[in-house]
């Protein structure tokens, strides 16, 4: 009989040659199988050696297949299988196997077991996810992609990618796991944005400074759709009065993202001059005398704000008599620059201490007779001493009654009395309506 350690090959479970190759002390059977050979007849174990056979170890007669059970108090012994081999033609060899028993792995006592992941389209998921028993795993186990996965933009699509378990001891496992992508809030979001309907958009100043994140202002509530943020692609320029779309990139709270267009409106900047309305009230000057400082032909100075200056643009000329009126414009200016021209008017008074005409004259009135439906006549008809007025004197009407329609009906106006000094006086001024001449009364009849 020939003794021999290599003409037969016993391979483990993997299918790697059993050369000192280790076994596991972990309870479980472990099997060695031969390859296959067409002449061999049968297997035994050969109990005529003095080698140290692992207790309970048995053989297979037909197939060869060697199985033990290692325990704990075996690791670290190397034990020699003898094989009796006995071919067709009769004929025997005796086979030894040599095989070492070492302390099982983390990773071949606590295997992974895989299971199928869903996933928002475009989003890489932990890959923890991947593992249906992380409970059962040791603690500080821990889980990465051995390639991270391409998952598709779109939901509905399957790929396959491997986790890689490593364990506390260094060991690891690598289990192959389903991933399928489901709708994201990037696609809800597209969905519901047709014709950027969930886009409000920006309105800036001429100049302002918009920052990237400022995109997130022009989502249309973002809480509600689940937007994390939101960031322009690239510089809004707002040297430009106009409006101009800009890409920008949002970001969902599940990690997915989406490309929009956000349309910037530039405007020109509000000033100060828009935001403020100066209100202008005449000037009274004493005939000939001195001009004073355009802010007294402002009404609502004080409301105006700090550091407004108001100026002459264009100076009136001075008034050189009672009553005489001229007009100039006051430029108001503005803390930011900007300005607003306003038209003043002068009024010419009497200088003081001086009595004028209309102090010295009192014109008295009379009631204007006017036939019903007729014409309404010169407004000194009304003026009962005009006679009495100084000569160059000027009467008018300041407001013409209304005409009477019918005998006795009454109406009322004011006559201006103009004197030659410039000074001025108005009064009330009555109208009664008359029978219309040429037609009999019944006083006639």
């Amino acid at each position: 009989m020939v003794r021999s350690t290599k003409p037969i090959t016993f391979l483990n479970a993997e299918g790697q040659e059993v050369t000192n190759v280790p076994l596991l002390a972990n309870g479980q059977a472990f099997t060695l199988q031969p390859s296959s050979s067409s002449s061999i007849a049968t297997y035994a174990l050969d109990t005529q050696t003095n080698d140290e056979i692992p207790e309970g170890t048995t053989i297979n007669p037909q197939t060869g297949a060697i199985s033990f059970i290692p325990t704990a108090d075996e690791v670290g012994k190397t034990y020699n299988v003898p094989v009796l081999v006995r071919y067709a033609d009769f004929s025997q060899m005796s086979v030894t196997i040599p095989v070492k028993v070492v302390a099982a792995t983390d990773a071949q006592q606590y295997p992974a077991v895989g299971q199928d992941i869903t996933t928002p389209a475009g989003i890489v998921p932990p890959a923890e996810k991947g593992i249906k028993n992380t409970a059962e795993l040791p603690e500080g186990t821990k889980y990465s992609w051995e390639n991270k996965p391409i998952i598709p933009n779109e939901s509905g699509k399957t790929i396959n990618s491997t986790v890689v378990v490593t364990y506390p001891d260094g060991s690891q496992d690598k289990v192959d796991v389903p991933i399928t992508t489901t709708e994201n809030e990037a696609e809800k979001f597209d969905n519901n944005n047709k014709d950027n309907a969930l886009i409000s958009g920006l309105t800036v100043t001429q100049g302002e400074k918009v920052a990237p994140s400022d995109a997130l202002k022009a989502i249309k509530d973002p809480d509600a759709n689940n937007v994390k943020s939101a960031t322009f692609n690239e510089n809004v320029n707002t040297n430009n009065i106009g409006r101009q779309f800009y890409p920008a990139t949002v970001t969902f709270n599940d990690g997915s993202t989406t490309t929009v267009n956000i349309p910037v409106t530039v405007q020109a900047p509000i000033t100060d001059a828009d935001k403020y309305k100066p209100e202008t009230q005449p000037i009274d000057v004493p005939a000939g005398g001195q001009l004073p400082d355009a802010s007294t032909g402002i009404k609502n100075k004080d409301d105006l704000p700090s550091g407004t200056t108001i100026d002459w643009d264009k100076k009136p000329a001075v008034p050189t008599k009672p009553g005489e009126k001229t007009e100039g414009t006051v430029k108001v200016t503005y803390p930011d620059g900007s300005s607003t021209t306003v038209p003043v008017e002068v009024n010419g008074t009497e200088p003081s201490g001086k009595e004028t005409d209309a102090d010295k004259y009192k014109p008295e009135t009379q009631p204007i007779d006017v036939p019903a439906g007729g014409q309404l006549p010169d407004a000194s008809t009304g003026i009962k001493n005009k006679d009495d007025l100084p000569s160059g004197i000027t009467i008018d009407w300041d407001k013409k009654p209304a005409v009477p329609t019918k005998p006795g009906e009454k109406t009322e106006g004011t006559v201006k009395v103009t004197y030659p000094d410039g000074s001025s006086t108005t009064v009330p001024v009555e109208v009664n309506g008359t029978e219309p001449s040429g037609k009999e009364t019944d006083a006639d009849k």
